[in-house]
């Protein structure tokens, strides 16, 4: 990531189009730009987009200018923000996100500084679009498996909508949505009926998101141009690829590449805005209200265009790396760890962790670069970091671990006893920011602490038995078994022989006892007899489920009050056993 100097620096070329005015960046860095959301957060207007890296959020200025204040870049394979929706729910402004391999959710309080409050593995393949109705906290994903609903809170899955692959979703407050898929697009009712299905040709279906009107009426933009669903309706599109629909009010807005065109509900053309002739090919639309008018965003290619709502162009933004980038890893970099172990020189600006995830306690590192050399620099980890004041300077939270140090001469620093803090709850996300005093610059980390590992269970020590001797009936039991030819037929022999003998022998004692043996687990010397004895006025049994050579098993007959049972234990190591088959209560004999 370039520091803020840089892009001062940074020559600009000059188009003029119809009057306005685009420059271009000559930067290196470049996003692809799709889709996105637009919500009014504290007075702002706000655009969060989702461009397959990160999300950024975009500020439409009363003077209809595009500004960028934020931008959140999540970690982990496969995830990639492909669709945004945003809105208001209890109180707080949050985004969720269909971002590839993962579901993500935003906490968009401070636009100036998005936190990420929950991410999941996508349980329908490649999450590729997302919506949700204005009110309620649930939402819809459309990805490789179909349509899926979600609550919001932990993800949990509500119903399964469509189960075939799906590119675009769009639902009304009603509860109606529309689907686009590989082959044909339709509409769902709120009462789950699968209506209008229509067939559409797409060249690139990943980004035709469809649009549904508060009666339920679908409309899907393809290669032939803009279809009613359910209907003959078309308006036939000149430019063989279709994407996006977006609406305001009675206006329809479509994406095909060469621009976008505002329709009216009888797909009657209105108007036309070329785009690709000023740069970047149109694949997405948002219309919304701010500043007391209608505007447009149409995402094309590298750039975001402003249109008002006769079409024409307010502003072109591009990708800018930014002086506050807050990068959501949930994993280690060795990379940035190595560098700011080696410490070169013209590093960009990075934190990294030595582990991911963490749990409460544990002391980690945290790799810095990319500062001035030699400034002081503040780490700071909790589950709340305050933004910078207008100024620019840190707002040190003091409820979070704080670390101060300074920039060695190259700009770099490894902070070296970082501790996990315990945390309201798990699991926890948590911020880990490092901010250069002079410099302004600051990078945040965000960091999973899972729940704390629970301490594993100690076995109650061991009790040892009395043995004492007692004249014990040994029965030993051998087989033989010879085979006998006759007649050219194989006759086998079984001989069995017992032989009973009175030896003396070492004998301990067990009672069972209201259902159970006081002694856990008890110790006996190597050819020792346990002798059990029920007290109980039920019967019970004594089993093994657990011996030293997995063969040798013991197993008593059904004890009634005051008899008994008993086993010689001829192998060291410990057996296992419960009383009638009760697992829950394991005994142990330990033979040594």
């Amino acid at each position: 990531m370039k520091k803020i100097l840089s892009l001062l620096l940074i020559s600009m070329s000059i188009i003029s189009v119809s009057g306005f005015i685009v420059k271009q960046s000559a930067s290196s860095e470049t996003r692809v730009y799709k889709s996105g959301d637009v919500l009014q957060i504290n007075g702002e207007t706000i655009a969060v987009v989702a461009n397959g890296t990160s999300l950024e959020l975009i500020t439409v200025n009363a003077d209809n200018k595009l500004k960028k204040i934020s931008e959140a870049i999540p970690r982990g394979d496969g995830i990639e923000p492909q669709s945004v929706v945003v809105k208001s729910e209890g109180g707080r402004a949050v985004a969720y996100v269909a971002s590839g391999a993962a579901i993500q959710k935003y906490d968009l309080r401070d636009p100036h500084w998005p936190s990420l409050l929950l991410s999941v593995d996508s349980p329908i393949g490649y999450a590729r679009d997302i919506d949700a109705r204005e009110t309620g906290n649930l939402f819809l994903l459309a990805g490789d498996k179909g349509v899926y609903e979600f609550e919001g809170t932990n993800f949990n899955k509500i119903r399964e909508l469509w189960k075939s692959t799906a590119y675009g979703v769009k639902i009304n407050e009603q509860g109606d949505v529309a689907v686009n898929g590989s082959e044909e697009a339709l509409v769902i009712a709120h009462d789950g009926s699968a209506q209008f299905v229509t067939p559409v040709s797409h060249n690139d279906p990943k980004t035709a998101h469809p649009h549904i009107t508060s009666s339920g009426t679908g409309f899907i933009g393809d290669d032939g141009g803009v279809r009613k669903l359910g209907s003959s309706a078309i308006f036939k599109n000149n430019s063989g690829f279709g994407y996006s629909l977006d609406a305001e009010g009675d206006t329809i807005y479509f994406a095909n590449g060469w621009g976008v065109y505002a329709l009216n509900g009888a797909l009657e053309e209105l108007n036309f805005q070329t785009i690709n002739t000023i740069g970047g090919w149109t694949r997405g639309v948002k219309s919304f209200s701010a500043n007391g008018k209608r505007l447009i965003l149409v995402f094309a290619s590298d750039r975001i265009y402003l249109l008002d709502d006769g079409l024409a162009v307010l502003d072109v933004y591009q990708y800018q790396p930014m002086k506050n980038v807050k990068t959501l890893a949930l994993d280690s970099d060795p990379t940035g760890s190595e560098a700011a172990r080696k410490s070169p020189p013209r590093q960009p600006l990075s934190a990294r962790v030595s582990k991911a995830p963490v749990a409460p306690g544990e002391i980690i590192r945290v790799y810095a670069t990319g500062y001035y050399p030699g400034e002081p620099l503040i780490l700071e980890a909790g589950s709340v970091i305050n933004s910078p004041d207008q100024l620019g300077n840190i707002v040190v939270n003091n409820k979070n671990f704080v670390e101060r140090t300074v920039a060695d001469g190259s700009g770099n620093q490894v902070f070296e006893h970082v501790v996990i803090q315990e945390q309201a709850s798990y699991p926890m996300m948590i911020n880990i920011r490092v901010a250069g005093e002079n410099s302004k610059l600051h990078y945040s980390v965000a960091l999973q602490v899972q729940s704390p590992t629970p301490p594993a269970p100690v076995p109650p020590s061991i009790t040892t038995l009395a043995v004492h001797t007692e004249i014990v009936k040994e029965i030993e039991t051998t087989r033989e078994v010879t085979e006998e030819q006759k007649d050219g037929k194989t006759i086998i022999h079984e001989i069995i022989r017992s032989i009973e003998r009175l030896v003396e022998s070492a004998i301990a004692d067990l009672e069972i006892k209201n259902n159970a043996i006081s002694i856990v687990r008890a110790g006996i010397p190597k050819n020792t007899y346990i002798r059990w004895k029920n007290l109980d006025t039920v019967t019970h049994t004594v089993s093994s489920i657990e011996t030293p050579d997995k063969t040798i098993a013991f197993a008593s007959p059904a004890l009634k009050q005051n008899e008994t049972y008993q086993f010689k234990f001829t192998l060291t190591g410990t057996y296992k056993y419960t009383i009638d088959g009760d697992k829950n209560k394991v005994y142990e004999i330990v033979v040594q």
